[in-house]
Parts: structure tokens; C-alpha cells; sequence
């Protein structure tokens, strides 16, 4: 899967958005969480690694996008103390 490949999908399948940042954990180098920009806003939103599903070269939302409170996604810099975060580029 390449840097271009990385959209992220509904359940249904549809494009929903695009990663455009992960954000690791600076002592046990795993995602926490990536920046999407959704594609209907062009908002940015910090979603948690472990709310996505990885099926083949899909990046799926392991839950139904508009039971999402995109709200209560915002980062709160406590939370983020010890990461670190990698952007994509093209």
C-alpha cells in the first residue's frame, strides 16, 4: 500500500477520508492515533488507531462514521505527551 493509497473507508465501503498523520508512542513505538481529513468538511480530526480495520489495502472505521463524536476527537495535549507524529507525504 502506498502513502497515496491511504483513504479511509466507511463500513460500506465508501471514502470517507484520508490519513494525513500518525501519531506514535514515543516509548513503545505503536500508532495511538491518526489525523484524517474528511473528505465532505476538510476538517481534521485525531482519531484512535484502535477505531480502524485494516482489511487487506482497505483503512476502514471499525465503527459506523456517524455515531462518531468528531468533537470528543479533538487532541487534548496531556493525552499526547509521549508521542511523536510522522506525517505522510506524497
Amino acid at each position: 500500500m502506498s502513502i497515496d493509497n491511504w483513504v479511509v473507508r466507511t463500513l460500506e465501503g465508501e471514502e470517507w477520508g484520508f490519513i494525513k498523520r500518525l501519531i506514535m508512542d514515543s516509548v513503545t513505538r505503536q500508532i495511538r492515533h491518526a489525523d484524517v481529513v474528511i473528505v465532505d468538511t476538510g476538517k481534521i480530526v485525531r482519531i484512535p488507531w484502535e477505531r480502524f480495520q485494516l482489511q487487506h489495502e482497505d483503512i476502514r472505521l471499525g465503527a459506523d462514521h456517524r455515531e462518531l463524536n468528531l468533537s470528543s476527537l479533538e487532541s487534548s495535549k496531556g493525552e499526547l505527551a509521549h508521542t511523536m507524529a510522522m506525517d505522510l507525504w506524497p
